[in-house]
């Protein structure tokens, strides 16, 4: 018996497994709008950051 089998909901293994997490989360993030913020606030500074980061990197190494 799969593990969530037992409380009624599939447990998927495997890259099913990923996609099935991933569209249980993009089901959710319309219901949290303010979550939903946070997360692509912090994603675009963290993505930012780390092109900020390499560039300068890029720049120092190759002068």
């Amino acid at each position: 018996m799969a593990p969530g089998a037992a409380w009624g909901f599939p447990c998927p293994v495997g890259m099913d497994s990923f996609l099935y997490d991933v569209r249980a989360a993009l089901r959710r993030l319309p219901k949290t709008p303010w979550f939903t913020l946070a997360v692509v606030m912090t994603l675009a500074v963290a993505t930012g950051a780390n092109t900020l980061i390499f560039s300068v990197a890029r720049v120092s190494c190759s002068a």
